[in-house]
């Protein structure tokens, strides 16, 4: 994912990998307080922002918390 996108990811490439379908249903679920990792906002960018090594974090932390011993839950 580094090599990819670099050590900053936003827009289109973060609502993906955070399973988003649009940006208003990242910016509700942020507001919910369901997002698992720190977003922010970067002066004289818009949009929100994450580390791509959080983001690659989290997915592995997921797929560890969702894969059972017969490698499905």
């Amino acid at each position: 994912m580094l090599h990819l996108h670099g050590p900053l990811m936003g827009g289109p490439d973060l609502m993906t990998a955070l399973g988003h379908r649009s940006p208003a249903s990242l910016r509700q679920a942020r507001r919910r307080g369901q997002i698992g990792i720190v977003l922010f906002t970067v002066p004289n960018r818009r949009g929100l922002f994450a580390l791509t090594q959080d983001v690659a974090d989290w997915l592995a932390q997921m797929r560890t918390q969702c894969v059972g011993k017969d490698g499905i839950r």
